[in-house]
Parts: structure tokens; C-alpha cells; sequence
């Protein structure tokens, strides 16, 4: 009995996937999936959140996001970091599509 061909995901298909209480990304056309974080997982990046963006005042080179945000660089990757610094002339576009620079990204 021959084996199930894998899917290939794209961004798109993960986008439309139904809402679950599921994180969904894609790298290269390969589907991860992380469930709801747990409560120290939020209250270290709530401190992170904070640390970070008290440097960014002081320091206004780049601006910092939480997660959830569709970062996408190609058709089959769409990632969602827990925290992430864009360089600030994309930040001003408003637009999640237009985020290509991560100054950094952190996942807890």
C-alpha cells in the first residue's frame, strides 16, 4: 500500500484554516501547529513586552509587536513570532506585508 503524498502548504492555506485555539505556521511548505501558550510562557513575554519596549522609548531605532501578526517573505512560509522588532520605516507602512526586516524575533 503506497503512502499519502505529503501537502505542500502555502500561506494562503494556512490562513484559511478554521480558528481553534491553534497557532498555525509555515516554513517552507511545512504546516507547524502550537497549541495555546501556558501562563508562564505569557507572563515571561509580558516581561519581555515591557523590557523591551522601555528600551525602544529611550531608543526609538525600531518599533516592537506582539504576536499574532502574519509575517510572510515568500508564498509558502508565514510565521507568527511571540514578540518581534521591525526596522521602523516598514513599521510606518502599517502594513503586515510590507514587515521583510525582523531586527529580532523572539519565541518563548
Amino acid at each position: 500500500m503506497g503512502m499519502a503524498a505529503p501537502v505542500y502548504y502555502t500561506a494562503e492555506m494556512v490562513r484559511a484554516l478554521p480558528e481553534d485555539g491553534n497557532r498555525y505556521e509555515v516554513v517552507h511548505g511545512e504546516l507547524l501547529v502550537t497549541p495555546s501558550p501556558r501562563e508562564m510562557h505569557q507572563r515571561v513575554l509580558g516581561r519581555l513586552l515591557v523590557a523591551l519596549g522601555k528600551y525602544l522609548e529611550q531608543h526609538p531605532v525600531a518599533a516592537l509587536y506582539p504576536s499574532p501578526a502574519d509575517i510572510s517573505w515568500t508564498p509558502d512560509t508565514l510565521v507568527q513570532p511571540d514578540l518581534f522588532v521591525v526596522a521602523l520605516d516598514e513599521a510606518r507602512s502599517g502594513d503586515w506585508s510590507r514587515f521583510r526586516t525582523l531586527v529580532l524575533a523572539v519565541e518563548c
